[in-house]
């Protein structure tokens, strides 16, 4: 491929040996005229084996009750015309049913959008229900009644309402909905079909797509191109996707325009290891399309029964095709064929026939005899009608992008509230003018130029032992591996971070081939299985293989759960196959995937447990159990504090307590004594300058410039490698004395070196061989400098600003990761750590602290706070337990005063002197809540409840010094302003406008860069995002134009790897010059200078 986008454009051309549906068409139109009225349609199955028959609808009745459906819907509709011009939906609640095809058709008949969702409705119906004109429920639940007031219950005696257990809820028509300001005669290209919620295996979770009637019939008509129809009614589709999921709507319109009968299963009867073998003989199943990992946990005995079948054709689609099944095509008498494409552009994109054999003129535009460019990649061949594809490089792979020619599509991110009419209206106005969509998945070209190989998903590609590799791949690899006793079902790799840096996992699923036999597998047995998984694998990717070897493999005994769209749920219990499992079994199983051992007498970071896995395991317990959503916060603090026994134990309570419930948050506030502080408040969250003959420059600082008047961009100074990833934050040294300033930052592979700023040249670099995640500290004495650094095996070291020499080594309990805090007024450098302790180290008297405070009992990994008051004796900490306080320096151990109950602490506190006689801390928990305390009483002075709930803040705030605000950055891309005397959310501004899919959209701590003539608004804000960007810009005073944005973007550039180091910007008054230093997992510093235009 060219280094520029290139554009594949697949153009119709159509045959008229096969049915043939002119396209672009509406969904109704995609009905064969064929049928007779006799003809089987429908048959549902709510069982299977010899004493088993379906109930079976035929086409006159199938037709029959979408008509009288579509009467009933387009009747009460006339309710509305009148009043407003709507574009309502038919909302769908979904189960196995007969009548599954039918109501679909009826909306399509009645020309009104429909959207299917699960029994487990309650949340995206509240989201959707504003539009609704109707809900069809086919699940025959009473829950619905409790859920919305707004309908009614409608009857008629009739055979379709009476015998056929269907319920249909109308609106009232004496509420009111919504003004859409739309064309009412809309072409297929543009006409809502259906909404409906992506699976979150294509970009994440959360996206609800719009899709017009064209973008769905594309895949009909080219299907029915490929597929000879019946000359008579024999065969049958299986409908192997529920109807939340898009596949099932293929598979019900393709049987429709090809005259076959869709075969329903009942609930479930899909999960059983022999059933689609069941299906496919009795029910004469000709067209089967399922995902991969749906069939491969059928038996094997099942699979091969499938596989022989010479007249049945198997499409599979939704995941990554099986290698397994790839490299034994030449065996394979079905024609199987691979499709490829994502809800968000619903539905398929490419098809690809595996083998070599044609069956017909079509078939030959599916098929390719190249070889895979390189091991585990599977085909996913040539674009289907209407399609799109448009390949972005990324490296030496391209990444997809699909639109869809004459067919509209919109997607809409959800938060949890309703949609509101202008999202609505926007995403139905899109249908005319359809974005291309990113879809985060890598390919390849074959040797032909044409093809493509899917190289898996660009947020599961990752880098290890200097090579990037794929775990999609690596599943597919080890699912491969043939066994004589076992079957491997399934395959899951995770690269997990521990204290002693990440590891690959490895979970694989496995069976005894025999149907019905269950074996106990010996210890000796999993060993040997685990050496042929580890040869096979060095034998498959060849020299290269060592970063493909998984650190440990994880064997599970049985099928993994399927999720509801028919996929491997990626966080699903290994032996459990019920939807409910325990929450307790729940927690053991994620505290596995994430390859942390289960020590009951341990704590989670004493076991190797980090902050952000503790975060992703509660989110997903929520996630997977309701009951305890709200407890959340609790939940978090006390994994963060407690050991697993006792975090268990509250767990369980948890789960004991009554629906809704919520923990009221208590505050312990103890108050030793008081006493008044100094009149003298650091105006600055910037640096501590410990002499006058030094300056230094630290991330989240305020910094002043005479000359930067107009700034457009950057330049990219230098960067220089440090062995592994940069997460810590720099530090900049600029000495009066020195020629040019120096940059002291360490790594994950335990470099720590000294570099000159201005050319990147090191100074000096000495390996602590420990990972260092915390930022430095430059204290002590100025004439002799020393940079003091914490690492993740709990050392603190004293390097010697000079040379590098290692002055000294504390040993503290727990990992160090954020920077030290220097004490000048008491010579001493104060830190927290994972030990749940805050130490104490006066350089000249080491090896042992010379104090330690207990503090609260939990981990602390927050910076520590203090005034920069040469006669100040207080300092401030936040600990993960939930808990913000004052500790007195004459007397560590006693604490003047703490509050507990609130969320866990990551980010340091902010020291606030809006009243120089009544100083306050600002604390920001992950939450996003804001709180503020008194600094001498430590009384709480206001608090703010969640600035946004889906935000979370890791990240330390930074006051603005000259303003009265505070700005918070967020691990959701936004960025707020709160006003430091009261709380009040001044602005928020969001950074994710321009974000792919998948990519991280965390904010750094911000820094700002002021003009010395003290006007507000010549001044400039610098902040860096997690997937790389850095964003240089404009910072207004929000007060001064209000009709304007606060904050504007005047230039950014992007990193070549994540970024979770906040940008440090070194600006001296009296100088021009105005460089950024910062870190990144591409393994090096860069540094860029901001380009003023003058």
């Amino acid at each position: 491929f060219e280094d520029a986008c290139r554009t594949v454009l697949l153009v119709g051309l159509w045959s008229c040996c096969y049915e043939r549906i002119t396209w672009p068409c509406y969904l109704t139109d995609c009905v064969s005229p064929r049928w007779k009225s006799s003809d089987p349609c429908i048959q549902f199955w709510a069982g299977f084996g010899d004493d088993t028959s379906p109930r079976t609808l035929t086409f006159s009745q199938f037709d029959a009750y979408s008509s009288e459906l579509c009467g009933v819907l387009t009747q009460h509709s006339r309710n509305w015309t009148w009043k407003y011009s709507v574009l309502p939906l038919v909302i769908i609640i979904w189960s196995p049913h007969i009548l599954t095809s039918v109501v679909v058709h009826a909306a399509a008949k009645a020309r009104m959008g429909f959207f299917p969702i699960s029994c487990d409705f309650s949340s995206i119906f509240n989201e959707i229900e504003a539009f609704a004109l109707a809900v069809i429920d086919l699940t025959g639940s009473e829950h619905f009644s409790s859920i919305s007031e707004n309908f009614f219950a409608y009857s008629t005696q009739t055979m379709l309402f009476g015998d056929c257990d269907l319920r249909l809820f109308l609106r009232d028509p004496s509420t009111v909905l919504p003004k859409i300001h739309i064309g009412v005669d809309l072409e297929a290209s543009s006409h809502l079909a259906y909404v409906i919620t992506s699976s979150g295996s294509s970009g994440g979770p959360g996206k609800v797509a719009f899709i017009s009637d064209a973008c769905l019939t594309a895949n009909i008509s080219d299907l029915c191109t490929r597929f000879e129809p019946l000359q008579t009614n024999q065969k049958s589709v299986l409908l192997t996707a529920p109807l939340t999921f898009d596949p099932s709507l293929v598979q019900i319109y393709f049987a429709l325009a090809t005259g076959r009968c869709l075969t329903i299963p009942g609930s479930g009867l899909l999960c059983h290891p022999d059933s689609m073998a069941f299906f496919c003989s009795t029910a004469h199943v000709d067209w089967l399309q399922c995902t991969p990992s749906l069939f491969m946990l059928q038996s094997q005995e099942s699979r091969n029964r499938l596989l022989q079948n010479s007249e049945l054709k198997i499409i599979m689609g939704g995941e990554t095709f099986p290698l397994k099944l790839l490299e034994s095509c030449e065996c394979i008498k079905a024609t199987v064929y691979n499709i490829y494409g994502v809800t968000e552009v619903s539905c398929w994109a490419t098809l690809c026939q595996i083998g070599l054999r044609t069956s017909g003129e079509h078939d030959r535009k599916c098929q390719c005899s190249c070889l895979p460019p390189s091991p585990g990649l599977t085909p996913i061949g040539f674009p289907m009608l209407g399609t799109n594809i448009t390949l972005h490089p990324v490296g030496d792979k391209n990444e997809i992008v699909l639109s869809r020619g004459n067919a509209g599509f919109a997607v809409l991110r959800r938060n949890g509230c309703p949609i509101s009419v202008e999202d609505y209206q926007s995403s139905i106005c899109a249908l005319q003018h359809p974005r291309p969509w990113s879809t985060g998945d890598l390919v390849v070209s074959g040797s032909c130029g044409k093809c493509l190989w899917f190289a898996g998903r660009k947020d599961r590609t990752t880098k290890r032992l200097g090579h990037q590799i794929c775990l999609e791949t690596l599943e597919a690899a080890i699912s491969n591996c043939k066994f004589r006793w076992i079957d491997i079902k399934h395959c899951q790799c995770k690269l997990a971070s521990l204290r002693g840096g990440p590891i690959l996992l490895a979970f694989v699923w496995i069976a005894c081939c025999r149907v019905g036999h269950s074996v106990r597998f010996s210890s000796a047995f999993f060993d040997r299985i685990r050496h042929q998984i580890v040869c096979y694998l060095r034998t498959y990717f060849g020299p290269v293989s060592a970063p493909w070897i998984p650190t440990k493999i994880v064997f599970y005994d049985g099928a993994p759960r399927l999720s509801t769209h028919g996929k491997i749920s990626r966080l699903a219990s290994a032996n459990s196959t019920t939807l409910r499992v325990d929450v307790l079994s729940t927690f053991r199983v994620l505290m596995a995937e994430c390859g942390i051992p289960l020590n009951l007498s341990k704590s989670f970071y004493d076991v190797g447990g980090s902050s952000l896995q503790a975060i992703q395991l509660i989110e997903a317990l929520a996630e997977r159990h309701r009951e305890i959503s709200t407890f959340k916060g609790t939940l978090l603090a006390k994994l963060l504090s407690v050991n697993i026994a006792a975090f268990r134990k509250f767990l369980t309570f948890c789960c004991e307590s009554p629906t809704g419930c919520r923990f009221a948050r208590t505050r312990r506030t103890r108050t030793s004594y008081l006493r008044k502080f100094p009149p003298h408040f650091d105006n600055y969250a910037a640096t501590s300058h410990f002499s006058e003959s030094a300056d230094i420059f630290t991330s989240g600082s305020v910094q002043f410039h005479s000359c930067l008047h107009k700034p457009s961009g950057f330049h990219h100074r230098w960067k220089k490698p440090y062995g592994k990833c940069i997460d810590a934050s720099a530090v900049v040294y600029a000495s009066r004395s020195a020629k040019s300033p120096v940059v002291c930052v360490g790594s994950h592979s335990g470099q720590f070196a000294v570099s000159d700023l201005r050319t990147g040249k090191f100074l000096w670099s000495v390996n602590l061989n420990e990972r260092i995640e915390s930022s430095p500290t430059v204290g002590f004495d100025f004439s002799d400098p020393t940079i003091v650094v914490g690492t993740l095996s709990g050392n603190v070291h004293g390097l010697q600003m000079q040379s590098g020499r290692n002055l000294w080594s504390v040993s503290v309990d727990g990992a160090v990761k954020s920077a030290p805090l220097f004490l000048p007024q008491k010579s001493v450098f104060v830190l927290g750590s994972h030990g749940r302790r805050v130490y104490a180290i006066d350089p000249r008297s080491p090896p042992s602290p010379v104090w330690v405070s207990d503090f609260d009992g939990s981990p602390i990994v927050a910076p520590i706070s203090a005034t920069n008051s040469i006669t100040s004796d207080q300092i401030f900490v936040g600990s993960l337990g939930g808990t913000v306080g004052c500790i007195d320096l004459r007397n560590p151990r006693r604490t003047i005063w703490s509050h507990g109950g609130i969320s866990p602490v990551f980010s340091k506190p902010t020291i606030y002197s809006g009243s120089s006689e009544n100083p306050c801390v600002i604390v920001t928990p992950v939450d996003s809540s804001v709180l503020s305390y008194s600094a001498v009483t430590g009384q709480c002075l206001w608090e703010t409840c969640r600035l946004s709930s889906s935000s979370s803040v890791f990240k330390d705030s930074l006051h603005s010094s000259t303003k009265n605000d505070v700005l918070i950055a967020s691990n959701d891309g936004m960025l707020f302003s709160v006003n430091a005397s009261d709380g009040a959310c001044i602005w928020r501004e969001s950074f994710i406008s321009d974000l792919l899919p998948g990519e991280p959209a965390s904010l750094n701590t911000p820094s700002i860069v002021r003009s010395t003539d003290d006007s507000l608004e010549n001044q400039f804000l610098l902040l860096s995002r997690a997937d790389g960007s850095i964003f240089l810009c404009g910072y207004r005073d929000a007060n001064v134009n209000k009709s304007k944005s606060p904050i504007s973007v005047i230039g950014s550039t992007k990193l070549p790897g994540l970024c979770f180091s906040n940008p440090v910007v070194f600006s001296k008054r009296e100088s021009d010059e105005c460089l950024v230093v910062i870190g990144c997992r591409d393994d090096n510093l860069h540094c860029f200078s901001v380009i003023n235009d003058r």
